[in-house]
């Protein structure tokens, strides 16, 4: 990360923050070679996943404060190789379409550095200003519109649904920290669960028909975006995870938000069904293994999720849960990656302790109990400081985790168990062939939008 001369920081939710950006005054030293819009803004993006790891107030403060900079002399940078993305709104299509067709990289690391940095920082004058940029690169001609813009302009259409409902956005990218288990979804009383927007935390026929609806816009734009990457098989991999992560992070904000609404479920079953995406056939190359581990990753996170979600609330599906729960421990298992798998271990790890509880085999619930507890043990081992895991192990009896209490569960198969489909899902029964039964469609659909491209 570039070294901070003088420290600055940044409001880090809308409160916070003011509707207008004030640039930043810091000074940073960049390395040598790092002067294009796309190299600068991977140098913003690991400036701020430096700060999104930050467990020190002061570190985190600077980190932010170095994110910020780095954004904005990304968008200085596009905009002093190319006037016109300074103002499209007043720019000429036709110029704007040759930076478009010229430079596509110049022109999605701008988009793209106003964007973050309108979720980083809150501001909602860089949120409209990102907006009115993409709007403007999208509406051009199909032959001149960047597949990577159309996600990025699918990201957009979020930022905008999340502006327009009063929805803090300073975790659309990096997420929140997995923490407390039950945190998404615990029992409230309906003062405490009620949305914002409604007396009684739910959502009227008119409400939901403009969430699906915005859902669905940017499902279009997802898969005629991906489709662009599908002759490059590690490319289309990177893409998906990361659409699928904004999406993730979109169902749990949205959940937080208003823990009665529908839209959740379906944000995660799409950012599923764009995992399933396959790349084409005739691909010279298969993704790279990090890649592929980083997929899976995400993919397990959002089976997590999902199968929380089917679990709670007064319709809870358990044995649809169990499933996605099942389903999210065997992504997980595929991953190769040694620093990856160590930092997936706490998702594991309450993957396990979850089965535990909506399974009904009682000997699979006390084996994954005690597979999940001995995972959490080691997480927390590492991280002394993880206070809400730590009060978590001792409300489940499980923090000490003695020899015998490991010993318990060793005499189910559970590596069977997981691998071993509920047998209600193979008739078709409850809510778990959403997502298979959608993949088809999904893939359908995409042949169509990579042939238009």
């Amino acid at each position: 990360m570039p070294r901070t001369k003088k420290r600055r920081t940044a409001p880090d939710s809308v409160s916070d923050a003011s509707s207008h950006w004030a640039p930043g005054s810091l000074e940073i030293a960049v390395p040598a070679g790092a002067n294009t819009a796309a190299q600068l803004l991977a140098l913003a993006r690991e400036a701020r996943g430096d700060a999104a790891a930050a467990t020190d107030e002061t570190n985190a403060d600077d980190a932010r404060a170095v994110t910020q900079r780095l954004y904005e002399d990304a968008i200085a940078a596009a905009e002093s190789a190319h006037p016109a993305l300074a103002d499209p709104a007043t720019a000429d299509a036709s110029v704007l379409a040759r930076v478009a067709a010229a430079d596509p990289d110049t022109a999605v690391a701008h988009a793209t550095s106003l964007l973050e940095l309108g979720i980083f920082l809150s501001v909602q004058e860089l949120l409209e200003r990102a907006n009115r940029v993409i709007n403007a690169l999208t509406s051009l001609p199909d032959d001149v519109v960047n597949a990577e813009l159309l996600l990025v302009g699918a990201k957009a259409k979020i930022v905008l649904y999340c502006m327009s409902n009063s929805i803090p956005m300073a975790e659309l990218v990096d997420g929140p920290r997995l923490g407390d288990p039950d945190s998404d979804d615990e029992e409230e009383s309906d003062a405490e669960t009620g949305s914002q927007n409604n007396d009684d935390g739910g959502e009227d026929d008119a409400d939901k028909n403009q969430d699906f609806g915005v859902l669905q816009d940017v499902r279009s734009m997802c898969l005629k975006g991906l489709g662009g990457f599908r002759l490059d098989a590690n490319k289309h991999a990177i893409r998906k995870t990361d659409m699928a992560s904004f999406l993730r992070n979109f169902s749990l904000l949205i959940r937080r938000f208003n823990k009665k609404s529908p839209i959740p479920l379906a944000i995660l079953t799409l950012a599923l069904g764009i995992i399933s995406l396959e790349f084409d056939t005739s691909a010279p190359l298969i993704p790279e293994q990090i890649s592929t581990d980083l997929l899976n990753s995400t993919k397990g996170s959002c089976l997590y999720h999902l199968a929380r979600l089917r679990a709670s609330g007064t319709a809870a599906d358990h044995r649809g849960a169990t499933q996605d729960v099942k389903e999210c421990i065997r992504a997980l298992d595929l991953v190769v990656n040694n620093e990856l798998n160590q930092s997936n271990e706490e998702l594991l790890g309450q993957a396990y302790i979850f089965l535990s509880t909506v399974t009904p085999k009682e000997e699979v619930a006390l084996a994954a109990f005690v597979k999940g507890a001995k995972l959490l043990r080691n997480v927390l081992g590492r991280s002394p400081q993880r206070f809400n895991l730590k009060k978590q192990l001792e409300e489940l009896g499980a923090a000490l985790g003695d020899d015998d209490q490991d010993e318990e569960g060793d005499f189910v198969d559970l590596d069977a168990e997981i691998e071993q489909d509920d047998a209600y899902s193979a008739d078709g029964e409850g809510d778990t062939t959403e997502d298979s039964d959608s993949e088809g469609e999904w893939e359908t659909h995409e042949d169509g939008a990579s042939n238009e491209q």
